[in-house]
């Protein structure tokens, strides 16, 4: 079993509140990941122009490792959102899932 897999909520057992909940806050974790990742991203080109920065190879090297499963991370966080959005516009006494 993957991270993405591992990471993804289970809408069926979740009230409207919970999904409301799941929605909102997967969603910003999201937006806050990628902004973070973009930062990242902008510090190791500068970082990497940088001769006196002798430890950029290895510095990179972690921190591309970190971006591959925060990008998992990131597809679970997405998918939990939009599935509690859809969970949510279900007529009432349909199941969540």
């Amino acid at each position: 079993m993957n991270l993405l897999n591992q990471l993804t909520i289970k809408t069926s057992a979740l009230s409207d509140e919970e999904l409301m909940s799941v929605s909102v806050t997967q969603y910003e974790a999201t937006e806050a990941l990628l902004g973070g990742l973009s930062a990242m991203g902008s510090l190791m080109f500068h970082a990497g122009n940088d001769p006196l920065y002798a430890e950029a190879k290895d510095d990179m090297k972690k921190i591309g490792y970190s971006l591959s499963v925060t990008a998992e991370i990131l597809q679970a966080l997405n998918l939990n959102s939009a599935n509690a959005e859809y969970a949510l516009r279900k007529p009432a006494g349909a199941n969540h899932e």
